[in-house]
Order: C-alpha cells, then structure tokens, then sequence
C-alpha cells in the first residue's frame, strides 16, 4: 500500500511495527493484494491478514495452506517458536541474521500467537537467536516468527490524537527512533493496524 499510511487512514490508525528481513536474506514468500511478490515457502512462519482485515501468525504448510483465504501473506524464516517450544533445532542451516559487524548478539524482534488468538509484539536486546526464543516460550508464545532486527529496525509505534489527521507517534521503546518513518517513508515493509468501526472503505485494501 506504499512507503506510509496515507492520509486518509491517518485519523483510524492505532499501531504500526516493522516487517520481516530483505527478500535477499530470507527464502520465504510475499503476497499482498493479489500481487505474487514471490512465490510462498512450505514451513515458513508467516504473517497472514484476511479478507477481514484479522492477522494471524503460523507455519505455512501446517497452520496455513490456502493462499485465496488472505489478502496479504508475509513470510520470515522459519518459525522461532512451535508449538511452545524452541524450535530453532529443526532448521539448522537457517540464516538468522547478525548485526552490522557480524555479532550475532543484536536487537531482535518478533511476532508471536498465544493462546487464544491473540498476537504479540517483542522487542529484545542484545540478544541471539537462542535467547529469543527462550525469551517467546517464557512470554507464553504458541508460534513465532523473528521480524526485522538491528539498530532501531524494530519499531513498534502507537499514535496520539486518534480520529484526527494530526498523529503524534509513541514508541514501545527508547531504542525506536525515527518514531514518525511511517507517517512519513519507510524504505522497508511495515504493517499497520486500524480500527474498522472509522476506517473509511477503500481506503486500505
């Protein structure tokens, strides 16, 4: 849907948060309003947003397997946490990511579900991939999938000013900077959510 959240969408807005790594540096898949951006990857954890605008988090090929039930499906490595439990172990050539010089201890974040259908947002640093994961089982995290991670990649936002044009950012975080990057151009994919009593129609796809 672009580079932020146009300005008609601005005044039902409430969240935003960061996507997954580069296309270059995972071999999952991308689709988002039919547009097969690539194809998707069996025993990926994915992000999937239905027809009716609800996210859910699983592993694609078990949890999920039939891309005509959502609008948009988002992939990131294999899952960090399944069924509960760390499973790093069952992927072992997986490319988790590092920082800018290598060290695998960096500022990670994640998308998990937990019980019931809820979602979680976390952030946590410095960290390994391990610690991550133990960190998700220990928060109650059913599956999950790593996002972006390094410096202030991983952004959380919430907005002041809700049913007005004029949105003033909050971050989850003192590491999260650049808190208005959504408002204004991200030059990476993020993922927004509004609330669809206000959400004019059109407006998102």
């Amino acid at each position: 849907n672009g580079k932020k959240v146009t300005p008609a969408a601005l005044p039902a807005l409430i969240a935003t948060f960061n996507g997954g790594f580069r296309l270059e540096h995972f071999k999952g898949g991308y689709i988002t309003e039919g547009v097969v951006v690539r194809r998707l990857a069996k025993d990926q954890a994915t992000i999937a947003i239905d027809s009716k605008g609800v996210m859910s988090v699983g592993v694609w090929g078990r949890d999920m397997t039939d891309e005509s039930a959502y609008t948009s499906i988002r992939q990131d490595l294999p899952p960090v946490v399944m069924d509960g439990k760390d499973s790093i172990a069952l992927f072992p050539y997986t490319y988790w990511g590092d920082d800018f010089h290598q060290v695998t201890f960096t500022y990670r974040s994640a998308l998990c579900s937990l019980a019931g259908g809820r979602l979680m947002y976390v952030t946590v640093g410095n960290v390994d991939i391990h610690l991550l994961a133990a960190t998700l089982v220990d928060m109650g995290c059913r599956t999950a999938v790593e996002l972006d991670i390094n410096g202030n990649w991983p952004q959380f936002d919430t907005y002041q000013g809700f049913g007005t044009s004029k949105r003033t950012p909050i971050g989850l975080d003192k590491r999260m900077s650049n808190l208005a990057r959504y408002l204004r151009s991200s030059d990476k994919d993020f993922l927004a959510l509004f609330d669809p009593a206000t959400l004019p129609d059109g407006v998102v796809r």
